[in-house]
């Protein structure tokens, strides 16, 4: 079978090649064709200006015989009148010469000019482009920049960050609502600034108390706290700044300055008011700043943790050894946020002035291109005034050129009859018939040229249509060699797959066959090695024999020597019993020494923690030192200041606040979270409903297009069944679609199988099956017959007749039994090389006509 495809698709190609050369034979020919009719147009321009230069000449010779005695005289006339119109023409010429020299001068100046300003207008585009590009980039930026300096201005107004209860007092007092006190100041972070490098250090090290609220003095603090009360606006702290008193320096904060990494007490890194230094240092004295955490470790391991250390990044070592660590966002806290809109203000002032600079320079190259624009456009006007009117000088200075040739030929012609008739008046009869059978002789070439002109014109004609219709009908094998490829295409794949089944196959033989020889190398192993473990064991048996033996004869003479080893073991067990008692006394008092130091250690940091102040500090309170006489006493009253202290309960006066926070972030996040479920909800129980619509659809839709693909399949084919399959019913949405189509006496399991035109005519019942279905105004078709044969050409031309109502078609195609069908048609041609025209052609009013026609003659 593959044979019989590939010696058909062989001959198709050879005709095919043949019409090609017969093609390529007539395109040679007509290429010839047309040299000739250029060269004969050539010599036929030859012929009729020598037949004119003879006419003259003859005239001539003919007057001068008429009167021979005034002949000579007559020649000298007219030879006296084409040098005074010769030299008449070269005035002409010379005149109009030097005019076409002045245009052409002035032409190439503008050409320059032109030249160069279309360069720097090109230049001048791309710089303006650029510059305008850095413009808008500047634009943006400098606008994002005071976009978000505004809303952290407006943050910092309406103090967004800060809690409810802060922004309930100064929104009360700066409404006059907290009167008859002295002044609220505001937060604490409204009052500061703070070095850019040590502001996350300042932030941690203050934490919640940059939140707090400073005021003038204490009667200002409690008309603020009554205003929360009776607002039920929550809690806040206050620093009276006639309450607060600055802490003292501490020795650890003095030695801490000569430590390495130290940057500075964190007071000292805060800038503010004076008025508000107590206060500042109150928070701030006993914390240093270190600049990382490995200085800060090495620093307050030699001041025995007893100092507050905080590093640049935001870490913590607090006085009794905890560490407080971790990632801190940068630029995002409150006392960042004056910072940031300073810094983002600066930088939006710079880029206006880089924008002033950048829109003068804009300006500037707007100038420049306007003014080699307006050049250009003069330059270009100039030069078509130029062409226009020296398309006329230069005209007249061809035509005045061709005057004067033609003038001296004729003159050159005259004086050389004239030389003959004054020389040799004999000739002249002689001449004048020499004359006059070269003319006639001019004019029968004349005369062959052109009819040999208009016969070849009219072969280059036939042979053109030759071609077209060699042309033509290689295009039609090559339909049908894509018909054959496509049929040794399949019968090549049912090949290779049955090739590719047997190489798995002999794959597949050669395995089993390696795994049987390999389990039975391993069996023959095992064999082996079974025999080499028996005598292995035997050899095993005899040695341990032996050695039993041996053991026998060694215990028999071993009780003396082991009374002397029993004596000694004794004497280092009551060695080693001191021994131990010794080591345990010492690691006993070792370890009540290091509990000691921990305690007092522990004592110390209880000591900040609880009262903020050092052990120099207590010291210096001068309370009276504790005895054995009075430590009872002491003992008693600590105990009852502690049961008092316990009784308060545990003081955070940023609980409230805390909890405020908290509660905020969770009511906020249970309400998204409520509302991304109820969403969740919501869009699943839509998809599920969209996809039984889908189901439903597609189901209604792909049995209506079945229904009508086997009744279209019948009509088209004349017979046969067809039909449509999902591959996986029970999931309509994700399943694939088979085709199974069998024309008239065929039974064929496989698309593939089909050949081009019937796959192609396949195709075609499944479209006209869907626009059953689902009709559409217009359609428009692709030479989708061109793989069908003629036969079948026509079904689908009928076919298509029968939506001609419902459905407007537009088919391109090559086929004219599609044509036929059509109510006008529209074709393109190339009447001349590189340029088309549309030929439009109605066939129902073509058709009227001829009627009309028709029923005038009956």
């Amino acid at each position: 079978r593959k044979d019989g495809f590939e010696r058909t698709l062989k001959s198709y190609m050879d005709t095919k090649l043949e019409y090609l050369s017969e093609a390529q034979a007539l395109a040679e020919d007509i290429a010839k064709a047309k040299r000739e009719l250029e060269e004969a147009l050539d010599e036929l321009t030859v012929e009729e200006n020598s037949a004119n230069s003879l006419n003259v000449r003859i005239n001539v010779l003919k007057s001068a015989k008429t009167s021979d005695g005034t002949k000579s005289i007559d020649i000298e006339k007219e030879i006296e009148k084409y040098e005074a119109e010769a030299a008449v023409l070269k005035e002409e010429a010379d005149k109009c010469e030097k005019n076409a020299s002045g245009f052409k001068a002035r032409i190439a100046e503008k050409d320059a000019i032109l030249s160069d300003t279309s360069e720097k207008i090109e230049s001048l585009s791309e710089e303006r482009s650029q510059i305008s590009e850095v413009l808008n980039q500047h634009k943006l930026d400098r606008d994002t920049m005071l976009q978000r300096a505004d809303v952290l201005q407006r943050m910092n107004d309406h103090f967004e960050g800060y809690a409810d209860s802060v922004k309930y007092v100064m929104k009360e007092y700066n409404a006059g609502n907290i009167s008859g006190a002295g002044k609220i100041y505001g937060p604490l972070s409204s009052l500061i600034n703070v070095d850019k490098q040590y502001i996350t250090a300042v932030e941690t090290a203050l934490g919640a108390s940059l939140q707090n609220i400073v005021v003038e003095n204490e009667e200002t603090a409690k008309k603020a706290i009554y205003a929360l009360k009776s607002g039920n606006a929550g809690r806040a702290t206050f620093y009276p700044i006639s309450a607060i008193k600055p802490a003292t320096e501490t020795d650890e904060i003095r030695q801490a300055k000569g430590f390495a990494g130290f940057v500075g007490r964190a007071d000292t890194l805060v800038e503010s008011d004076t008025k508000y230094r107590s206060i500042i240092e109150w928070l701030l004295l006993r914390t240093v700043v270190f600049d990382n955490i490995e200085s800060a470790s090495e620093a307050a391991k030699k001041l025995r943790y007893k100092v507050k250390i905080v590093t640049l990044d935001g870490q913590v070592i607090n006085a009794g050894g905890a560490f407080t660590g971790g990632s801190a966002k940068r630029d995002s806290g409150i006392l960042s946020r004056l910072t940031t809109i300073s810094d983002l203000k600066e930088k939006a002032k710079k880029l206006d002035a880089e924008i002033s600079k950048t829109q003068q320079a804009l300006k500037e190259i707007d100038a420049e291109l306007a003014e080699a624009k307006t050049s250009n456009k003069d330059a270009e006007q100039e030069k078509e005034l130029l062409l226009t009117l020296s398309r006329s000088q230069f005209a007249a200075l061809d035509n005045a050129t061709a005057k004067y040739n033609a003038n001296n030929d004729i003159l050159e012609k005259l004086r050389a009859d004239y030389d003959n008739l004054i020389g040799q008046q004999s000739r002249a009869d002689e001449e004048l018939i020499t004359l006059n059978a070269d003319y006639a002789a001019n004019l029968e070439r004349i005369a062959a040229l052109k009819e040999f002109r208009a016969k070849r014109s009219e072969e280059m004609g036939v042979m053109d249509e030759k071609r077209d219709e060699f042309i033509q009908k290689a295009n039609e094998v090559s339909i049908k060699i894509a018909s054959s490829e496509k049929d040794v295409e399949n019968v090549d794949q049912m090949i290779g797959t049955i090739n590719s089944r047997i190489a798995d196959l002999e794959s597949e033989k050669a395995s089993q066959e390696s795994r049987i020889n390999e389990l039975t190398s391993k069996r023959d192993g095992i064999d082996s090695k079974k025999s080499q473990n028996a005598i292995e064991y035997e050899n095993l048996e005899n040695e341990l024999d032996n050695l039993r033996q041996k053991r026998s004869e060694v215990e028999a003479g071993s009780d003396e020597f082991e009374k002397e080893l029993s004596n000694i073991r004794v004497k280092v067990k009551e060695k080693t019993a001191s021994r131990q008692v010794t080591y345990e006394a010492v690691i006993k008092n070792e370890n009540r020494l290091l509990h000691l130091q921990e305690k007092q250690d522990k004592l110390g940091s209880q000591l900040w923690d609880d009262y903020e102040i050092t052990y120099e500090d207590a010291v210096a309170l001068e309370y009276p030192p504790v005895t054995a006489e009075n430590r009872e006493e002491v003992a008693a009253h600590q105990a009852s200041c502690r049961a008092k202290l316990r009784a308060l309960g545990n003081y955070n006066p940023g609980a409230i606040d805390e909890y405020a926070e908290v509660k905020t972030r969770y009511d906020a996040l249970n309400t998204q979270y409520v509302d991304l479920t109820s969403s969740y909800d919501e869009l699943t129980g839509i998809i599920s409903r969209l996809e039984e619509e889908m189901r439903t659809s597609f189901v209604t839709a792909f049995e209506a297009i079945n229904k009508n693909f086997g009744k279209t399949f019948k009509e088209l084919f004349g017979g046969g069944n067809a039909e449509l399959s999902l591959t996986d019913p029970e999931d309509v949405l994700t399943s694939g679609i088979e085709i199974k189509a069998a024309p008239p006496g065929k039974i064929i399991k496989s698309m593939s199988l089909l050949s081009g035109g019937e796959q192609s005519f396949v195709a075609i019942a499944l479209l006209f099956a869907i626009l059953k279905v689902n009709p559409t105004p217009f359609c428009i078709l692709d030479e989708i017959e061109a793989a069908l044969d003629e036969v079948n050409v026509f079904r689908f031309g009928e076919y298509i007749k029968k939506f001609g109502d419902g459905t407007q078609f537009i088919l391109i195609t090559h086929r004219r039994g599609t044509m036929e069908i059509g109510d006008r048609l529209y074709g393109v041609t190339m009447p001349q090389r590189g340029i088309s025209q549309a030929i439009e052609l109605n066939v129902n009013e073509i058709e009227g006509k001829q009627k009309e026609l028709l029923d005038g003659v009956l």
